[in-house]
Formats: structure tokens, C-alpha cells, sequence
């Protein structure tokens, strides 16, 4: 600014001088966001020190004024402030520890732009973690059977549909990397019918049968469909509980002999033999005479073998036939025992 000053005389005189007025700046400016709003999506895998997102916040003011200081309000949660970092001078937020979408699947972080003024700028940053397939399903076995030291028993006489187990298959993923089918490894008389969409109830497909398997391991297999996908299997032991459910069986079903007469008393004819297809209690035989078995001849009831306890005379009476029992706990098996007193060999048909 020039100033110019004169005085009166004549001739008049006169002096300039320039004036220079400098403003000096006062901090009536807060800073202002770019974006006071802003949403990013994050892998629950990203590595430690990936850039989440860069905040731009300018101000009006110069010099000190304009310096802009970033840090996390009071109401972000501490475990926010511990996985993320904000870098207080250039607003860059950066992962600092591991996420876990299962943990936490968002974060929100407020976020404050000030340059030590009164009115911080204020922007929130959202922050979505993505899931990826890091979990394999878990199963889950509530027993509707009771098992004995681990094990199911169940009787061979067991109805189709006979339910053994409620089964849940859980994943912690999200989508499809959440969705869990459940199966068995191999073909076993059970399946699992599904009751919900993560529930499973394992009951009988078929008729069981001791004789034939007396016992299974069935493999419990869940998978999610993720790519690649993630097992996990479980095992379950089911005891086939035998039943008498088999008559005894004899060796041969008819026995014809032929004895001299005139013979000693307590002589041993022959040793009737008969098997059981059941175990146990249930395949224990007693052999016995029948009603129609006259005195003259004893049936040892353990060891099956057939005596005469009586001299036999053919003159008075030639020929003898008769029924012999295998009796097991429950069912009776019945055949003919003809027995001939003339002269001869025993022989067996």
C-alpha cells in the first residue's frame, strides 16, 4: 500500500512511503473429509499389513493450522483397535493382527481428522470381512438309543426304521461355504434321513442279521461346499444284539439202526448231534425224548447220545421208532429215531 503525505506551503511539498500489512492466520477452518462415509470388503485371509482404506481430509487454513492429526474415536470397540492400524499423519488403516470372520464379521471405525482445533472432522469407515472356507463342519451325535460304553446295541429283530441317533452337521462359514451334507463312506444297512437342513436321523435301512454281521463301524462323513471343500467324520459302533431267532439243526435229519438183541444194558447206539445258528444262551441244545419213546431207551440231554437201558427181545417186540427233541431257549427241532432189533451192523443213512 503506498502512502503519500503533503503539506501546505507553496510550492507544496510531499513524501510517499509504501505500507505493507500482513494477515496473520487464525485456526477458523476444521478439516473437512473427502468422504465422511466409506465401505470396504476384506478377505478374513489377508496378510497383516494390507491396506484397508486411505482417508483424504484437507484444510482451509495454512501452515500449522493446516496440519491434520487422524486418530480412532473413543467409541470404536477394542477389538477393532486391535486389528487395525491408523496411521495418525497420512490417515492410511492397515490390518495389525489376523481377522476372523467368525469372530467378527464387521468392524465400525469412526475415525477423527483434527488440527487441534475444537471441531474434529469425523468420517466412518466400514469394514466388511468376507469369508473364506477356513472350517471344517463339526458333527454333532445325540444318541436316541442309549449307547454302552460307546457302543449302540440293538437287536437283530430291530423294525426298519428303528432310529438309532439325531445327527447335526455346523459350519462357521457363511454361503456356500456353510452348506453341509452328511453321509456314511460305505454301504451299510442305515441311513441318514434328513429332518432339517443341518439334521440328520440315522435309523435302519434293512433287517439286521447276527449270523451275518454282528457288528458295524459306520463312518459319519460331512462336508461343506466350498472350494475346495472341508471334511470331517465321525464314528459310530453299532453291536448287533443276537436274538434266538434259529431253530436247531440236526445233523441228519433221520437215523436208522439196526442192534442185536439180548444186548447188555446201558449199550450206546449212537450220538444224535444238531447245531444252532444263534450264539450264546441261544444256541445251547438239550437233546430229549419224545412222549412217544418207550422206557427201554435214555436220551443223555447234553451230550445226545442215545442208550439202551433195558435188554431188547425181538420176539417180543421188533422194531422201534421214535421222535428225538434239540430244544435251544426257545424253539424245538423234532426227528424220527427207527431203531430195528434183528442182527446187524449199525448203519447210519
Amino acid at each position: 500500500m503506498k502512502v503519500k503525505v503533503e503539506d501546505g506551503g507553496f510550492p507544496q511539498r510531499s513524501s510517499t512511503a509504501i505500507l505493507q500489512i500482513s494477515v496473520a492466520d487464525t485456526n477458523d477452518n476444521s478439516p473437512v473429509f473427502k468422504e465422511d462415509g466409506i465401505e470396504v470388503n476384506i478377505p478374513e485371509n489377508a496378510p497383516v499389513g494390507t491396506s484397508v482404506t486411505q482417508l483424504h481430509a484437507t484444510d482451509a487454513d495454512i501452515g500449522e493450522n493446516a496440519k491434520i492429526h487422524f486418530y480412532f474415536s473413543n467409541l470404536v470397540s477394542n477389538i477393532a483397535k486391535r486389528l487395525f492400524h491408523l496411521n495418525t499423519t497420512t490417515g492410511l488403516i492397515t490390518i495389525k493382527q489376523p481377522l476372523d470372520r467368525e469372530e467378527s464379521p464387521n468392524h465400525k471405525l469412526l475415525v477423527l481428522a483434527s488440527d487441534g482445533g475444537l471441531m474434529p472432522a469425523r468420517a466412518m469407515v466400514l469394514v466388511n470381512v468376507t469369508d473364506i472356507n477356513d472350517n471344517a463342519p463339526s458333527i454333532d451325535i445325540r444318541y436316541i438309543i442309549n449307547p454302552i460304553n460307546g457302543t449302540v446295541v440293538l437287536s437283530e429283530n430291530a423294525p426298519l426304521n428303528t432310529k438309532i441317533a439325531l445327527v447335526t452337521v455346523t459350519d462357521k462359514d457363511a454361503n456356500n461355504n456353510g452348506m453341509v451334507t452328511c453321509f456314511t463312506d460305505h454301504e451299510v444297512p442305515f441311513r441318514l434321513r434328513p429332518v432339517f437342513s443341518n439334521q440328520f436321523l440315522l435309523e435302519t435301512a434293512a433287517y439286521l442279521d447276527y449270523e451275518s454281521t454282528r457288528e458295524y463301524a459306520i463312518k459319519l462323513l460331512a462336508a461343506d461346499a466350498g472350494k475346495p471343500p472341508l471334511n470331517q467324520s465321525s464314528m459310530l459302533l453299532v453291536k448287533v444284539k443276537d436274538e434266538n431267532d434259529n431253530a436247531p439243526v440236526f445233523t441228519q435229519p433221520f437215523i436208522s439202526l439196526s442192534l442185536p438183541e439180548n444186548n447188555s444194558p446201558g449199550t450206546k447206539l449212537t450220538k444224535i448231534s444238531a447245531t444252532d445258528s444263534d450264539s450264546g444262551h441261544n444256541a445251547e441244545i438239550n437233546y430229549l425224548l419224545g412222549v412217544d419213546a418207550p422206557s427201554e431207551f435214555n436220551l443223555d440231554q447234553h451230550t445226545g447220545i442215545l442208550t439202551a437201558v433195558k435188554k431188547l427181545d425181538r420176539e417180543k417186540r421188533e422194531k422201534y421208532s421214535f421222535t428225538v427233541l434239540a430244544k435251544d431257549n426257545g424253539i424245538i427241532c423234532i426227528f424220527v429215531q427207527d431203531i430195528e432189533s434183528p442182527p446187524g451192523d449199525i448203519f447210519k443213512r
